[in-house]
């Protein structure tokens, strides 16, 4: 970020004008130098967006240097803020802020959330210094419903916190009371009639194959790619043909974790009757298309596909309904690779997950094969 007015030579050389020489410090908050004939009337200022509107300040004449004055904008700004913005904001206002900082697909879920559970429900008009815990307790208690379960609201209530956590760090409430004590959901608190129905299933190879039948091709496609990398299905839809590596047989996948939006990468090793597949997938394509796209050459996202299961798949297939869902293969690849005997830390590393996920979702799974190799151990 540039300061034209950090140093003296930098404002001598500044020509004369009314209109202050405004530098963005952060998001809706700028120090500005107004440069006069002399340093008797040159003046600092700062301005702030509180409530939607400009607020102003002077900071110092023109004898004083940037340091100083940048430590009274920031003063400044903290009691204006803790005064001000914390007595007018409201949830809502908070959470739109937030969305501000993120990027990519860590934005398109999380304004997602907000929209299905935030902005409709009576606590976005609550201000951000009358909220108690409370109300974040009978918010979160109301997201689960006979299809939306524990995990889900869970995530939900992260990213409510993760809006909360951010007005808290820029002043906008004086402290985290409210939400910092109310922890997340337990299994037990599910209301769904069947949760199992909603959990991870495992398919036979039969059945995998049954899937694949019953889709339309670029739709099976996207279920081998699956089946090849464990991958999910939002990360390959990312994928790009440059990220694809014959020589090397490798795929790069990235995904963005956490309330910052960091995007994450890793090389997944492919089978080798794999790579025929993606080089097909990849044939004709420039370096960053992507490398997995429907029939009319567009990328893929959730609301597609999960159409195409419902009104395609599903009702072409024999498989249960529970069955037929992509987050479901790469359960299958993650279960084999276990079974197989992949060192666990390999399979982490290689799917993107972690040890308390694998030991969470998928230690069940692998019993039969411990047992197994009790069986050929000789104790004496």
């Amino acid at each position: 970020m540039e300061h034209p007015t950090k140093t003296k030579l930098q404002r001598a050389k500044l020509g004369v004008r009314n209109e202050p020489y405004w530098t963005k410090l952060r998001s809706g908050f700028s120090l500005g130098y107004r440069k006069t004939k002399s340093l008797e009337t040159d003046s600092w200022s700062a301005r702030l967006v509180v409530g939607g509107k400009y607020e102003f300040t002077k900071v110092g004449d023109g004898y004083v240097e940037y340091d100083s004055a940048l430590d009274q904008a920031e003063e400044w700004r903290a009691k204006t803020l803790r005064q001000g913005t914390s007595k007018t904001d409201t949830i809502k206002e908070a959470c739109i802020s937030y969305l501000g900082t993120l990027t990519g697909s860590t934005y398109d879920f999380t304004e997602g959330v907000l929209k299905r559970s935030v902005y409709n429900h009576r606590i976005a008009k609550i201000k951000l210094a009358d909220l108690r815990p409370q109300d974040v307790i009978k918010w979160r208690d109301g997201l689960l419903t006979d299809k939306r379960g524990v995990e889900l609201a869970n995530r939900m209530l992260t990213v409510l916190k993760g809006a909360l956590n951010l007005a808290h760090k820029e002043l906008r409430v004086a402290n985290s009371d409210a939400w910092s004590g109310v922890g997340r959901l337990k299994p037990h608190h599910d209301k769904r009639k069947d949760p199992k129905n909603h959990e991870r299933v495992y398919l036979t190879i039969e059945e995998r194959r049954s899937f694949i039948e019953a889709s339309p091709e670029d739709l099976a496609d996207l279920i081998r790619a699956s089946l090849y990398t464990a991958g999910r299905p939002g990360e390959l839809a990312r994928a790009r043909v440059q990220d694809f590596d014959p020589a090397q047989r490798n795929l790069r996948l990235t995904t963005t974790k956490g309330s910052q939006g960091k995007e994450r990468e890793r090389f997944v090793p492919l089978p080798p009757d794999s790579v025929e597949f993606f080089e097909r997938m990849a044939e004709g394509k420039l370096p960053k298309a992507y490398l997995l796209t429907d029939n009319k050459g567009r990328q893929w996202d959730r609301h597609h596909w999960n159409q195409l299961l419902k009104s395609t798949v599903r009702p072409n297939c024999e498989l249960p309904a529970n069955k037929v869902r992509l987050h479901n293969l790469r359960h299958c690849v993650i279960t084999d690779w276990l079974v197989a005997g992949m060192e666990l830390m390999q399979v982490c590393k290689i799917a993107g997950t972690s040890v308390k996920m694998i030991e969470e979702h998928y230690a069940k799974y692998i019993k039969t094969h411990v047992e197994d190799v009790l069986l050929k151990v000789q104790s004496f």
